[in-house]
C-alpha cells in the first residue's frame, strides 16, 4: 500500500547514462498582451520564431464552419498549423506535410498533436501528378474552386478521448487540445474566428505562441531525401539514430518513417524500439520489434497496434538497471529481424536511448557491433567525436544538427511516461480512450496454479519470502507473459499457491511472449484468483504448450489511478483502496509529497 511522507518530493531528475547537449540559447520575443493567445510564450529560439504560427488568416471567404468540420481554402504558399486531434481530407489540389506531398486522392489522414511535440505544417503546394487528383466540389465550397485558391482541405473532429486525460492527471490537462480548458482570460483574447472553434477537437495556431512548427527541422531535409532515395532504389537500410537528450532523435525517426512509407515501395518498414523510458511503438517500459505499412501522424502513444510485433518487458525506464538482461533481449530482437525482415530485404529504423557518454557508450557500442547498421545518424550541435564507438567497416556516419524543442520542456520525461502509461491502460481500441478510473470497473479474474498463472518473478530480486507473493504484486503493475512448460519445468518454484520464481531463471531466457501489462487489483487466496486490470485490446491467448507467469519490475502505478480527486470522492479519504498513511509492510510503496505546496499544473 502507498504510504505518504510529508514535506518531501517525489520529483526526481531524469538523468541519462551520458552527458547531454545544452539546448539552443533562448531569447525573449516582443509580443504584447493584445497579441497573445492561448499560451503566451516568454522565450523562444530566435532562429525559430518565424515558424511559430500559420501565415493563413481566416476570413468569411476562405473558411467554412460545419457542424463537426471546418473547410480551409489555401492560396499559393499559404500554410496552417493545427493543434489537437483531427482528420484531414484534401478536397482540391495537393498539400505538403513534413516534405511529403499528398494529393486529393489520398485517404483521410488522422492527426494526434499533443503540445509536447512540434506541429506539422500543412501547406498548399503544386500538384506533382494530375492522375492522383480526385477533387471534390460542393455548393458550399464552389467559390474555393477558383484561380484564387490553390488547395482546399476539410478538417473534421477526431474524438479519441485523449483530451480527457486531465480527469486522472491534472498536470497533463493541457497536453491535448480541449477548448473547455481555456480560462476566461484566454477566451477574451480570441478574435471572432478563433471563438468559432468552440466545440471542435482542433484549433488553428494563428498567432505567435509556444507551438513550434516541424519546419524548423529543414536542416535535416537533405539527409531525409538521401535516405528516401536509397530506399526507392531498393537499398537495404539499417539506420541507428543517436544523440544527446532531447536532441530530436524521436522526431527524426518519425519524419524518416513518414518519408519512407509515403514512397511507392511495397515493402514494410521495421522499427526496433529500444528506449524503454521514451518508447515510441512499445508498451511502457518495454522494447519491441514491429512492422509498419502506414504512416502515423503526430505522437504514437500506443494509438494503433503495429502488426507482427515482438515485445520484451524490461521493467525499468532505463537499460542501466539490468544491462546484461537488456543486452540479451536486444540481441534477441535483432536476431528476430535478421531471420525474417532482413532476409526479405525489408529496412529497419532503430530508436535507441542514443547515449554516447558514460556507461551508455558501452550499450551503444554493443548495439552497433551486433546490428552492423548501414548508417548511424548522430544528432549534435558541433563536431562529432565518435572515436570511442568504433564504427565497423561498411557503416556510414551521418552527422546532423540536433534540434532542441523548447515546448518539450513544459512536460518532464516523467510526465510523458505517465501519459504513455495512462494512455495504455485506458485505451479501448485504436484511437479510442476512456479515462474513467480503473477502480470504478470490475477487474479480470484469472486463476493461478497448474495450467493458469504458475508464478511470479520479481526482476532483480532473488531469495524473497515465498509466502509474500500476494503482497508483492497487489496494487502493482506486472507483465503478463507466457513461457514454454518445458522451460518452466526446469525452474525452481518456491512456496505454495501463487509461487515465487527467482529472477535468475528469467535472465538468460528469451523465448517468452509478453502479452501485455496489468494492474493487479487483488489476490484472492481462497478462490485462487488474481484480479487484474488488463487493457481490453490485448490478446491473452497462448499456446497449449505454454503457461502464464507474472513479471514484476519497477513500473510504478500512477497515483492518479488510486487516489485521484474522483476516486477520493467516491470512496472517501478513510476508505481508499490500497492507500494508507501508515507503512504496514516492507513491500509497501512510499509516495513522497510536499506539504502546503501545489504542483505545477494542479494550481
Amino acid at each position: 500500500m502507498p504510504n505518504y511522507q510529508a514535506n518531501t518530493s517525489d520529483e526526481e531528475s531524469d538523468s541519462e547514462l551520458g552527458s547531454t547537449v545544452p539546448p539552443t540559447p533562448l531569447v525573449s520575443m516582443d509580443i504584447t498582451a493584445e497579441q497573445s493567445t492561448i499560451v503566451i510564450p516568454t522565450l523562444l529560439p530566435k532562429e525559430q520564431s518565424r515558424y511559430v504560427h500559420s501565415n493563413f488568416t481566416p476570413n468569411d471567404d476562405n473558411v467554412i464552419y460545419g457542424d463537426n468540420y471546418v473547410i480551409f481554402g489555401l492560396k499559393t504558399n499559404q500554410n496552417v498549423l493545427i493543434r489537437g486531434q483531427f482528420t484531414l481530407e484534401i478536397q482540391r489540389g495537393a498539400i505538403e506535410i513534413n516534405g511529403v506531398v499528398y494529393h486529393s486522392s489520398s485517404e483521410p489522414l488522422k492527426f494526434i498533436n499533443p503540445i509536447s511535440n512540434a506541429l506539422p505544417l500543412i501547406q498548399a503546394t503544386q500538384v506533382t501528378d494530375s492522375s492522383l487528383l480526385r477533387n471534390v466540389s460542393s455548393v458550399e465550397t464552389k467559390h474555393l474552386f477558383t484561380s484564387a485558391y490553390k488547395s482546399v482541405i476539410r478538417v473534421s473532429n477526431l474524438h479519441t478521448g485523449l483530451e480527457g486525460i486531465g480527469r486522472l492527471a491534472p498536470q497533463l490537462k493541457h497536453l491535448f487540445w480541449n477548448f473547455n480548458n481555456l480560462s476566461s482570460d484566454d477566451i477574451k483574447n480570441l478574435n471572432e474566428h478563433e471563438e468559432a472553434f468552440t466545440g471542435y477537437t482542433f484549433f488553428p495556431t494563428l498567432k505567435p505562441d509556444n507551438t513550434v512548427s516541424i519546419l524548423k527541422y529543414r536542416q535535416w531535409e537533405n539527409t531525409l531525401y538521401d535516405f528516401t532515395s536509397l530506399y526507392k532504389n531498393n537499398d537495404l537500410l539499417k539506420i541507428v539514430v543517436i544523440g544527446g537528450k532531447n536532441s530530436g532523435k524521436s522526431t527524426f525517426l518519425r519524419l524518416l518513417h513518414e518519408r519512407i512509407l509515403s514512397t511507392t515501395a511495397d515493402l514494410p518498414l521495421h522499427i526496433l524500439d529500444l528506449d524503454p523510458g521514451q518508447c515510441e511503438y512499445s508498451r511502457p517500459d518495454c522494447i519491441s520489434l514491429s512492422s509498419h505499412t502506414s504512416v502515423h501522424h503526430g505522437n504514437h502513444l500506443s494509438l494503433t497496434s503495429p502488426s507482427n510485433s515482438k515485445t520484451h518487458y524490461i521493467g525499468f525506464s532505463s537499460p542501466k538497471d539490468q544491462p546484461n538482461r537488456y543486452d540479451t533481449l536486444v540481441n534477441d530482437l535483432i536476431a528476430t529481424y535478421e531471420a525474417d525482415g532482413a532476409i526479405k530485404h525489408e529496412s529497419l529504423l532503430v530508436n535507441t536511448p542514443g547515449w554516447i557518454k558514460g556507461y551508455g557508450l558501452s550499450l551503444t557500442k554493443k548495439l552497433i557491433e551486433r546490428l552492423k547498421p548501414t548508417h548511424v545518424v548522430y544528432l549534435n550541435n558541433g563536431t562529432p567525436d565518435l572515436e570511442d564507438l568504433k564504427i565497423p567497416p561498411g557503416t556510414e556516419i551521418v552527422p546532423a544538427d540536433g534540434v532542441y524543442n523548447s515546448s518539450v520542456s513544459k512536460f518532464s520525461a516523467a510526465q510523458l511516461r505517465l501519459c504513455k502509461l495512462l494512455g495504455y491502460f485506458h485505451k479501448k481500441h485504436d484511437f479510442a480512450f476512456d479515462f474513467e478510473p480503473l477502480l470504478f470497473g470490475a477487474p479480470l479474474q484469472v486463476s493461478y496454479g497448474e495450467d493458469c498463472i504458475r508464478g511470479v518473478v520479481v526482476l532483480g530480486e532473488d531469495g524473497l519470502d515465498a509466502g509474500k507473493s500476494k503482497e508483492i504484486i497487489e496494487a502493482g503493475i506486472v507483465a503478463v507473459c507466457s513461457v514454454a512448460k518445458t522451460v518452466l519445468d526446469g525452474w525452481e518454484l518456491k512456496g505454495n499457491g501463487l509461487q515465487l520464481i527467482d529472477s535468475k531463471w528469467l535472465n538468460p531466457v528469451t523465448d517468452i511472449k509478453t502479452h501485455g501489462l496489468g494492474l493487479v487489483h487483488s489476490v484472492d487466496t481462497q478462490k485462487k484468483l488474481v484480479n487484474i486490470y488488463i487493457p481490453e485490446f490485448e490478446d491473452l491467448s497462448k499456446q497449449d504448450t505454454h503457461e502464464y507467469i507474472l513479471v514484476r519490475g519497477r513500473t510504478e502505478v500512477p497515483i492518479a489511478e488510486l487516489a485521484s480527486n474522483e476516486v477520493v470522492k467516491k470512496f472517501g479519504r478513510t476508505n481508499l483502496p490500497y492507500v494508507s498513511f501508515e507503512k504496514l509492510s516492507e513491500y509497501d510503496k512510499n509516495w513522497k509529497v510536499r506539504k502546503n505546496v501545489q504542483r505545477r499544473g494542479q494550481q
